[in-house]
């Protein structure tokens, strides 16, 4: 009888703790459903040291088929998706501008060759840093351009207080450690009217269908596990910003033609990574560019 009264007490005791964890949980989303994913209650997200890992050891792939720009959805040209950055971000000469998660720079360093601008391009992989470092060495730029070697995460935390004008996640916003956490030092680094633009990939919405939810939910397992990210959920990331002061000021598809067949193909049948697992294939997700204000104090 004494031991069925410990296991009882065990049990509760358990549960409570069970209960407590899911709350503090939702409470971090403010009970907002749409918002979190039960799955990701204990497995947390990558840690910057293993994205450094990562692409350290996948450089020369990366280097092969996504030369200097690593981003996903692109036109055919380089120039054309950096020139269409530099317009739809807004940049302009005099500003100072953060690439966050800059991987080889290509971007950061198409800006500093055509505007009197100063630029920081942070990458946390040191075979990038090095890369970016010898390429620009015989380029002519109107600006200045700071390569380095950190974590973006404690970069923006280490920044001044209104530091930039612009502050650019080009799909590498789903390796910040802690997006909510992360939310509030932008907040500080950024200046009173300055930006923040995101252009990422987000999830789609289920879709309706039993089995094509399940081919939905094994991709976005897969995309995270193979490209050890955290992909975006919209609803949340928008949520996020506003809550910590941000004024939502555009969101929209980027216009260009995309080019699947020059980078993303290429580059995972190379590797064979199939995120379907053999299942028809659709979108999962959407790009988009989110800009993000400052308010003038």
């Amino acid at each position: 009888m004494e031991a069925l009264i410990y296991f009882l007490l065990g049990a509760l005791l358990s549960l409570m703790l069970a209960c407590i964890i899911v709350y503090v949980y939702l409470s971090k989303y403010d009970f907002r459903f749409q918002y979190f994913d039960f799955r990701k209650l204990f497995s947390g997200r990558f840690k910057p040291k293993q994205v450094a890992v990562y692409y350290d050891e996948w450089h020369n792939e990366y280097a092969k088929y996504y030369g200097n720009v690593i981003q996903a959805w692109r036109p055919a040209s380089e120039d054309e998706l950096n020139l269409y950055t530099l317009n739809q971000a807004g940049l302009t000469d005099g500003m100072r501008i953060l690439d966050a998660g800059c991987g080889y720079a290509g971007p950061a360093t198409y800006f500093a060759q055509h505007l009197h601008a100063t630029i920081d391009a942070v990458t946390i992989s040191l075979i990038q840093n090095t890369t970016a470092k010898d390429r620009i060495g015989s380029l002519n730029l109107k600006g200045s351009l700071n390569l380095i070697c950190d974590d973006y995460n404690n970069w923006v935390a280490a920044a001044a207080a209104d530091t930039y004008d612009r502050v650019l996640f080009l799909e590498s916003f789903g390796y910040a450690e802690n997006a909510e956490s992360l939310a509030p030092k932008l907040y500080r680094a950024i200046k009173p009217g300055g930006e923040l633009f995101i252009k990422d990939f987000f999830k789609l919405e289920l879709p309706e269908n039993s089995f094509d939810r399940n081919t939905h939910a094994l991709a976005i397992k897969n995309m995270d596990k193979v490209y050890l990210y955290n992909t975006l959920n919209l609803y949340h990331t928008i949520y996020i910003f506003r809550k910590h002061k941000f004024e939502l000021i555009q969101i929209k598809k980027p216009e260009y033609m995309f080019d699947e067949y020059k980078v993303v193909n290429g580059f995972q049948d190379n590797n064979q990574i199939d995120l379907y697992e053999g299942r028809p294939k659709f979108f999962i997700v959407e790009p988009l560019e989110l800009r993000f204000k400052k308010p003038l104090q």
